[in-house]
């Protein structure tokens, strides 16, 4: 796995993983007191479009409920599009 450098200055990158899926979408990274590590979330273009919230802690609130938690070895590439 070749080390990435995730950068949200453009909008939903496309992000493949190693299950050969390659889907637009962002990749939150939460710490998790309990377990004392980084949990790392995914959430596709249009299940933040329909989240559509601007308080952080509600929009990181309904990324958890989604449940696509990964591990970020799973992770292949990133892509920015013009």
């Amino acid at each position: 796995m070749e080390d990435f450098n995730l950068n949200y200055k453009y909008r939903y990158p496309r992000i493949e993983f190693s299950n050969g899926i390659k889907i637009f979408g962002v990749i939150w990274a939460i710490y998790n007191n309990k377990q004392h590590k980084m949990d790392y979330y995914f959430a596709d273009s249009s299940e933040l479009r329909k989240l559509n919230q601007s308080n952080p802690a509600i929009l990181l609130e309904g990324i958890r409920k989604l449940k696509h938690i990964f591990r970020k070895e799973d992770i292949i590439a990133v892509e920015y599009l013009n």
